[in-house]
């Protein structure tokens, strides 16, 4: 049985069908903004805002996350507060 298995291991072709997939995504701050903040905010009011510390963008985000029920998945507000603090007030 190993050996049919290395056999269909080693039949695998190496690399040549990657090519033909696209990149994995990446969640730069800019991709981060838009896919959460753009449905209620303008891009003006995002770019707008004050320059905060990482505490000050926690406290935002999570009030508008349990007073204006906003819909952000708990696990991408860390990325959403860390790209918040990264904007540089216009």
């Amino acid at each position: 049985m190993k050996t049919l298995s290395a056999l269909l291991f080693l039949a695998l072709p190496t690399g040549a069908w990657c090519a033909d997939l696209p990149p994995p995504p990446t969640f730069g701050t800019v991709e981060i903004l838009n896919d959460h903040c753009l449905a209620c905010h303008s891009a003006e009011m995002v770019l707008t805002q004050p320059k905060l510390p990482k505490p000050g963008w926690q406290a935002v985000v999570t009030k508008m996350v349990k007073v204006y029920k906003a819909p952000l998945e708990e696990q991408a507000i860390p990325a959403i507060v860390e790209a918040l603090e990264k904007l540089k007030p216009q």
